[in-house]
């Protein structure tokens, strides 16, 4: 994809996070190039796909795909070396599983959008919970 998802890109409208609530925000560092790439967004291909995402400007949304209903975002700030995700929240889940939900909108971002799995978030993952703990809440 060359050209960044907009709101135009999605046949369904795009709704807030319900009852947002702040997430530990993802100690990665993004690399520029990264950053470029999560800037383009993601777009559902297919019936199968689950998330769909857009930046509007420094604002990533991650969105349930067919339902609109945003369920992450975050905030990228320019630092030394790239960008931090400074700000993020979620609607979903208990306040006692926001360190998974971090987890999860950081393997959204790495898997999804950047299409670069990588082994460490997964078991980090995996050891909060994983999915059956993330969806169970």
């Amino acid at each position: 994809m060359s050209h960044p998802v907009t709101r135009a890109s999605f046949k369904h409208a795009l709704l807030p996070i319900a009852n947002p609530r702040e997430l530990p925000a993802p100690q990665r560092l993004w690399t520029d190039s990264e950053w470029e790439r999560i800037k383009l967004g993601l777009q559902e291909k297919d019936m199968d796909d689950k998330w769909v995402a857009l930046v509007e400007g420094d604002h990533l949304s991650i969105y349930r795909a067919g339902v609109g209903q945003c369920v992450y975002d975050a905030v990228f700030t320019p630092c030394e070396g790239g960008y931090r995700i400074t700000t993020a929240r979620t609607g979903r889940g208990r306040d006692d599983r926001s360190e998974l939900h971090s987890a999860f909108l950081e393997l959204l971002i790495t898997g999804h959008i950047l299409h670069s799995p990588d082994s460490d978030l997964w078991a980090r993952f995996a050891n909060l919970g994983g999915i059956r703990a993330l969806f169970g809440s």
